[in-house]
């Protein structure tokens, strides 16, 4: 066989190969973003159903229907609840697959068919909604407790916690040190938790190594169970002063009242449910905090008894940082947990967008100067809305992994009920919608242009997609090739590229985590993109009819190959657009020709110019003698421009001055 021949015929097989390896990474990639967005919706559900059966519209609704079946005095008769729940009975029958009493016990779907059997049950029974919502929460809290003792069985030994305590030291190294440590004030706040305040105490007495001094400000909430008399009276080796309400005060109010007792110039916020046991944890936090001139400094929270992250050690991290993470469209702030106590994370500090005020560090001037606190919020989001006001005032926040505690997350909510926590989350997602939802979709997507892995806010990289008429080259689409140059350059600058394809309408079917859509064809249907992702338009070529598509208005950016294409759209529509000239390769195609690379000749430049340009047409068919009236109508040319690289076109914006935000 000809050598060349035989050099084609690897190529093309190479190719064959790599368009199926990009076709099984896209069938991945949509299995994890249906799987993402099922998440999203059940988010929801399990959300609203809870407030749906408590509320006052369906009591009323329930009982004035009832009232007029008895006036009238009709039988009962199958509602949509019970239709709802022979839909869930078939489904679990074509599943095959149902938990104990009947309930499904694994996946999302077995919570949807709980949310409807209760549903049921609560129409026919006529039970009150409270109490159906408590079933719901008992019933799940039991599966859960046996689900954890199925899993005990399976994991090895955890190794005591003095021997914890000893392993991360010998990792850290040994503890930093100060010509002088400051004095810390730490502000705990408290409602009925005595046994936490004893445990919390004993850990500050005997697992604790600070030299500079420190005292302890306890805010007691209307606590019925003695724990004020507790704090007051109990001896300790530092001093102890209380507040005192007579009403359980929100989280913000609280601390703002324990700061504003304390008597340091550093403040330690700190929940009722730390449980020190690495003695140098406090060094580390305040050395962190000198060390980086962060506004606020947060520490790596572990959990103390057996969860579902099943990890080496035995212990996982509950906590280490907030950072946003897009879910269903949506970018939603997030811990960053479930790792190896012992894992790669430990000892590392790292920038993010908040940490959680379970335990806090901060100067009291950089306190006061964002005005605390904000209050509003119930007992969540109040750290993601401190940590929005120091970034928005220029200052930064450090998740230290070099402190280490033990936190038994949300011991009191979970006291309160499922129904608080509920109601309570409803509410503080919609104020920090309201003070920080523009900033939360502007920031997270700039952070990601502008700084890639390792910034605050998300850690991320940008994540672009390209519509192509096909994945085949051979196809003889010259959008392919224009696409992969580009593509290609962003992936050496850092970006995650995705390609999809029009061939059975699978460019519709886009990535969860997308952030921006690039769009290289006239007829693609914007309007079926998810909101949340930035679409942008590249013409080049057919102007008038990227003008006369119904979605074009839509386009966030419009880009234009020439300066006519840009005129005509200025002209013709509202929108302002960008020249964005084409370029050219010539190595990618000399490699087709040849089987070494060598530089092009003239006339080599001028044939991949017109691939290049998407003219794939022109190689087939001779060129039409209408240059004006093209130009008239806003065509491109097919005369390609001089060929600087795709990406010398592209420019990163300046990073937005934050808005100013109300304390």
């Amino acid at each position: 066989m000809n050598p060349r021949d035989e050099s084609r015929d690897t190529e093309r097989e190479v190719s064959r190969l790599r368009r199926e390896l990009e076709e099984s990474e896209r069938r991945v990639s949509d299995r994890d973003r249906e799987l993402e967005t099922l998440r999203g919706w059940m988010e929801k559900v399990d959300e609203n159903v809870p407030a749906l059966l408590n509320s006052l519209q369906w009591k009323a609704g329930y009982a004035l229907g009832e009232l007029r079946r008895r006036v009238r005095r009709r039988p009962r008769t199958p509602t949509a609840a019970t239709s709802l729940d022979n839909v869930v009975r078939q489904y679990r029958s074509w599943k095959g697959e149902s938990g104990p009493g009947g309930m499904p016990s694994e996946g999302p779907e077995g919570r949807i068919e709980a949310v409807a059997s209760f549903l049921f049950r609560t129409v026919t029974s006529r039970k009150s909604p409270a109490l159906v919502a408590r079933e719901m929460s008992e019933r799940a809290a039991s599966a859960g407790k046996r689900r954890v003792r199925r899993g005990i069985g399976s994991l090895k030994r955890r190794m005591p916690r003095g021997e914890l305590a000893r392993e991360i030291r010998r990792r850290l190294g040994s503890e930093p040190r100060l010509e002088e440590w400051p004095f810390v004030s730490m502000a705990v706040l408290n409602r009925n938790g005595r046994g936490y305040l004893e445990k919390l105490f004993a850990g500050l007495a005997n697992r604790m190594d600070y030299p500079g001094g420190f005292e302890v400000v306890v805010v007691d909430n209307g606590s019925t169970d003695g724990s004020a008399a507790f704090a007051k009276s109990r001896s300790m080796p530092f001093p102890v002063k209380v507040v005192e309400n007579r009403k359980n005060v929100s989280f913000s109010e609280g601390n703002n009242q324990g700061a504003g007792a304390a008597s340091g110039d550093l403040l330690l916020f700190l929940n009722n449910d730390i449980e020190p046991f690495e003695p140098g944890w406090l060094k580390e936090m305040v050395a962190c905090s000198e060390a980086s001139g962060a506004g606020a400094v947060g520490a790596y929270l572990v959990y103390p008894g057996v969860t579902e992250h099943l990890t080496r050690s035995g212990y996982a991290i509950q906590h280490r940082g907030i950072q946003v993470r897009k879910s269903s469209g949506e970018e939603l702030p997030r811990n960053l947990g479930g790792d190896d106590a012992l894992g790669e994370h430990l000892g590392a500090d790292r920038e993010c967008l908040a940490a959680t005020a379970a335990c806090l560090l901060v100067e009291r001037g950089v306190f006061d100067s964002v005005g605390g606190f904000t209050s509003g919020y119930r007992y969540g989001s109040e750290d993601v809305d401190f940590g929005l006001k120091l970034l928005s005032s220029g200052r930064k926040v450090v998740s230290s992994g070099r402190a280490v505690l033990f936190h038994d997350e949300s011991s009191t909510q979970d006291r309160e009920g499922y129904r608080f926590k509920r109601v309570n989350r409803t509410g503080n997602r919609t104020l920090l919608e309201e003070r920080w939802g523009p900033w939360l979709r502007r920031g997270p997507r700039l952070d990601r242009l502008l700084l890639g892995p390792g910034s605050a806010w998300t850690g991320e990289r940008p994540h672009i997609a390209l519509t192509l008429t096909s994945h085949d080259p051979d196809d003889g689409h010259g959008d392919w090739y224009t696409g992969h140059e580009l593509g290609d350059a962003l992936e050496r600058a850092g970006w995650r590229v995705s390609y999809v394809q029009s061939k059975r309408n699978e460019w519709y079917s886009l990535p969860g985590d997308l952030d921006y859509l690039l769009v290289l064809v006239d007829k693609y249907d914007i309007s079926r993109v998810p909101e949340g992702v930035a679409t942008i338009a590249w013409i080049r070529n057919w102007t008038g009819r990227w003008i006369e598509q119904p979605w074009f208005e839509g386009f966030d950016v419009i880009l234009a190959s020439s300066n006519a294409s840009k005129d005509a759209v200025e002209r013709r529509t509202s929108k302002s657009a960008a020249v964005f000239p084409l370029a050219t390769n010539p190595e990618r195609f000399a490699r087709t020709q040849k089987t070494r690379p060598t530089k092009p000749t003239t006339s080599s430049r001028e044939a991949t110019g017109a691939a290049f340009a998407a003219s794939w047409e022109s190689s087939r068919y001779p060129p039409k003698r209408h240059s004006k009236s093209s130009a008239k109508d806003g065509r491109t040319s097919r005369t390609p421009p001089p060929s600087p690289a795709a990406t010398s076109h592209t420019k990163s914006s300046p990073k937005p001055t934050p808005p100013p935000s109300s304390s």
